[in-house]
This record gives structure tokens, sequence and C-alpha cells, in this order.
């Protein structure tokens, strides 16, 4: 049975054709051979289960984390635990081929503990990511406390 799900998948994918439209006019079809058609119905829960696939490994040594798409969430109670987990994902994606970006990678920090913040920086492959006031995942807003 699993054997006529991913034919019939591969079918989908396989082959298929699209263009672009602009405001200057239509571009000439073109195939997509590389990746998954994001016109696709499927291509969100396929990415999700080859994501979910390839990070079983980190998922088990790093907790707290949510995973939807391309989005990941850390969550930790300081912000050095965020770093290392941070860089863990970082290495341990990188060898698989992809990789954070730290353009578009922000933390919050909720204090939902009572505690304040140290002072002590969110650090990515050298870079400092941002604290932001507040975040949107999957529509539901979360804000500093």
């Amino acid at each position: 049975m699993a054997l006529a799900y991913i034919r019939a998948i591969k079918d989908m994918c396989e082959g298929v054709n699209t263009h672009v439209r602009t405001f200057k006019g239509d571009i000439e079809d073109f195939l997509i051979d590389i990746g998954l058609y994001e016109g696709l119905a499927l291509s969100p829960f396929l990415f999700n289960v080859i994501l979910d696939e390839l990070t079983k490994g980190i998922q088990d040594k790093v907790a707290q984390c949510m995973l939807f798409a391309d989005d990941i969430v850390l969550i930790d109670e300081t912000r050095v635990g965020l770093t290392i987990k941070l860089k863990q994902w970082r290495h341990f994606l990188q060898s698989r081929g992809f990789g954070l970006s730290t353009f578009k990678t922000e933390y919050l920090n909720c204090g939902f503990n009572g505690a304040k913040g140290s002072g002590e920086k969110v650090i990515m492959g050298g870079v400092t990511i941002p604290n932001a006031k507040k975040c949107r995942y999957l529509g539901s807003i979360i804000e500093q406390k």
C-alpha cells in the first residue's frame, strides 16, 4: 500500500511545468526538476515529513523544540542554553546540506519564571541574534511579559 502512495506522489511531482506571471507578461513554461513544486497541496506535508526525519537525531538531543515547515522554535531557560542549542542545530543541519539563516533568526525573552535577563547575548555563527519584543509563530503572536 505504501508503494502505491509513493508512486502517486512521485507522479504528481515529476515532469511538472510552471510559468511566472510578471507585470510585463507571462514567462514561457519551464520544467521544475529539483525540489518540490510549491503549488502542490502536499508540499508542506512532504517538507514536514522530510524535515522531521532529517532532524530526529537532533530533536532527541535538544529538548524543547517545535518544527513546522521551515520554522524552528527552540526553547531554553537561559540565553547561554539557547546559544548552545542554536550551535547544535546549525552544525547538525549544515552537516546535511542545510543551514540556519542568521538574517531570519531572532529570539524572544519571555521571562515567565520572573528572572530578568543577565545581559548575555544569543550568538549564532559569530553573529549576535536580535532580541524581538514579539514574534508570530503559526498565526499566534507571542509577546514579552
